[in-house]
């Protein structure tokens, strides 16, 4: 069983948060076009990664339904009689991080310094 943890990479020199809005797509339409078998599994995040040379990939956490549900809130459900875990697994896909561009109606990531010190970046109004 695959966990999807927060983001992390050789050195974390800043870490974050991201949030995407779909277009009039899912995870699920995106998830099927870059080959996922969306009847057997439910998508439930996404593993973009960006590496040297201009690598990326696209990977999938993934419930398979037979064992949690067919729908989110069957998923749900599961989760709330499992202290909240979901068993899933990772799907690689053969998409790029480019791929999703035509999915995404917004897409941001917001990266910090990794400083224990530093808690709240504040913007001064200019």
């Amino acid at each position: 069983m695959a966990t999807l943890e927060d983001a992390s990479t050789q050195y974390n020199d800043m870490t974050g948060t991201a949030a995407i809005d779909w277009h009039d797509f899912t995870v699920h339409s995106f998830a099927e076009k870059c080959g996922i078998d969306t009847r057997r599994y439910f998508p439930l995040g996404i593993k973009l990664y960006l590496g040297d040379r201009g690598y990326s990939s696209v990977s999938f956490a993934a419930a398979e339904k037979s064992i949690v549900g067919e729908t989110i809130d069957e998923i749900e459900s599961y989760a709330k009689a499992n202290n909240g875990t979901v068993p899933t697994v990772r799907l690689e896909s053969g998409a790029t991080v480019e791929d999703i561009r035509g999915f995404a109606k917004r897409f941001e990531i917001v990266l910090k310094s990794k400083s224990d010190r530093i808690c709240h970046l504040e913007f001064d109004e200019q």
